[in-house]
């Protein structure tokens, strides 16, 4: 009876003791200026990565949207993401919940149509591309893209 005290002691202090205010996987820009790039690039795809603007940008790339049917979208509408965006090689930037306008709405109201994946040269170093998208003005968040696989 004793042991499984000892055992359950052992596991709330393990518990308490594992617990943090920090986040582990966000890693800051060198500068400490910029946005958070989110996880780190160990497993992550070569020629992607994610990005959430601030909502600030939402009209330039609304008009980017627009000015891009029919073809893929390759530029932002905010010069200096387009600056980057031509350096790296970009030959696609998609929205990744796309345009449905039976949920549009909620869609803005979540913040949602601010995510775009970023398609890039894959020869591109990807921790650079990460850092230099962090200092651009408009960018709330910068991410890394993992390939995720099921566990069954």
């Amino acid at each position: 009876m004793k042991r499984i005290y000892l055992i359950l002691i052992a596991a709330v202090a393990i518990t308490f003791t594992s617990c943090s205010d920090r986040d582990m996987d966000t890693v800051k820009p060198d500068t400490g200026q910029g946005a958070p790039i989110i996880n780190l690039p160990e497993g992550a795809s070569q020629g992607k990565i994610m990005v959430k603007f601030k909502p600030e940008a939402a009209s330039f790339l609304d008009a980017a949207v627009t000015r891009s049917i029919g073809g893929a979208m390759t530029r932002s509408g905010i010069s200096d993401m387009d600056i980057i965006l031509q350096r790296i090689g970009t030959h696609k930037l998609e929205r990744i919940f796309p345009i449905d306008n039976r949920t549009e709405e909620r869609t803005r109201k979540a913040g949602l149509n601010l995510w775009y994946v970023i398609h890039f040269d894959e020869d591109t170093n990807l921790e650079q591309v990460a850092k230099d998208l962090s200092q651009v003005a408009d960018v709330a968040k910068v991410q890394f893209s993992h390939i995720i696989q099921r566990s069954y």
